[in-house]
């Protein structure tokens, strides 16, 4: 038997949000990907009041990246985390 390798080349994109007061529940996200590039953010709302962002991207063979970003009310403090695996 012989079996061949076949790259494919997937590309989808999707987006959603949810405000849902009842529960608090306060998020969205989108994400695309093209071959083998992927880039996407989500949010949400924390305890508290803060909201945490997320924006991150895949390159193929150059790893996750993302950069996380937590924005505190009231005091206009913003919290930047880079990180590269």
């Amino acid at each position: 038997m012989v079996f061949k390798r076949v790259k494919l080349q997937v590309h989808y994109s999707y987006a959603y949000a949810i405000d849902d007061k009842a529960s608090g529940v306060v998020s969205d996200r989108w994400e695309e990907r093209r071959g083998e590039y992927v880039k996407g953010a989500y949010s949400l709302l924390e305890p508290g009041g803060k909201v945490r962002t997320v924006d991150y991207q895949v390159d193929g063979d150059g790893g996750f990246q993302a950069i996380v970003k937590t924005v505190v009310p009231d005091i206009g403090l913003d919290i930047v985390w880079n990180s590269k695996h």
